[in-house]
């Protein structure tokens, strides 16, 4: 299992780190998501477990795999809370749920709030 470790980075951003230090990804909205993306993109096996934490706290935030949250990004509406939907890999991160905050995707809201990892959320994407 990795762990990612999270730090604010200004305006709802976040700084992720892997525990021993190397920094994955700057300055994002969705920082385990994004950190996801990047450690697939060094090779590492889509089954490996990943959790995350902000600094300074022993307590796992969030846990998936690095396939599973790959696949996905945040999302908002006017009126609704945050939900995750399929990642756009067209997008760059810096801006990479900007459009689908904008107009997202009927199909692409996730309903379930367990774990990145449960059969359940893979199935609705």
């Amino acid at each position: 299992m990795l762990t990612i470790t999270v730090s604010p980075a200004g305006r709802g951003k976040f700084t992720a780190h892997l525990q021993e230090g190397r920094q994955l990804c700057q300055r994002t909205f969705a920082p385990f998501l994004a950190a996801a993306r990047q450690l697939l993109a060094d090779g590492r096996d889509p089954d490996t477990q990943i959790t995350m934490r902000h600094a300074g706290s022993n307590t796992d935030a969030l846990m998936s795999t690095i396939g599973v949250a790959a696949k996905l990004c945040v999302t908002e509406r006017q009126a609704a809370a945050p939900r995750f939907a399929r990642y756009q890999s067209s997008l760059d991160d810096e801006n990479e749920c900007a459009q689908l905050r904008q107009n997202p995707p009927l199909h692409a809201f996730n309903d379930d709030w367990g774990t990145l990892g449960s059969p359940d959320a893979e199935k609705s994407l």
